[in-house]
């Protein structure tokens, strides 16, 4: 497997980020990944207030809806295959480790919020 995933701590809090060490073609022909192309909020707009994703499988072209805990527990358990495309670069989704975990965009290490410019619903 060419993804490992990372606990790192800042600022009190503690993240969870997938390692990509894959070339593009392995990623490519993973059926796992996914693209994340639009987000629900509930009683906010902060990253904590992500209710529910939508979310595109880049190689079956599948489409679904997930629950916060839902992706929190699918990144978890699969680090470094959700993205958001932003531009047409990609960012990874992580895991920020609150209470509750919620999930966060990262690129080059530093996290950002690109979740937050995608699409409402």
């Amino acid at each position: 497997m060419c993804v490992t995933s990372q606990r790192f701590a800042r600022g009190g809090a503690y993240y969870w980020m997938g390692t990509n060490n894959c070339s593009p073609c392995e990623l490519e022909g993973n059926n796992n990944m996914i693209e994340v192309t639009a987000v629900h909020m509930v009683g906010g707009t902060r990253h904590e207030h992500i209710a529910e994703v939508r979310w595109r499988n880049l190689t079956t072209n599948d489409t679904g809806n997930s629950s916060r805990q839902q992706m929190v527990d699918w990144v978890r358990a699969n680090p470094g295959q959700a993205v958001v495309d932003h531009g047409g670069r990609r960012a990874y989704v992580g895991v920020v480790d609150a209470t509750p975990p919620y999930i966060r965009t990262y690129a080059d290490g530093v996290w950002n919020d690109n979740l937050l410019a995608l699409p409402r619903y």
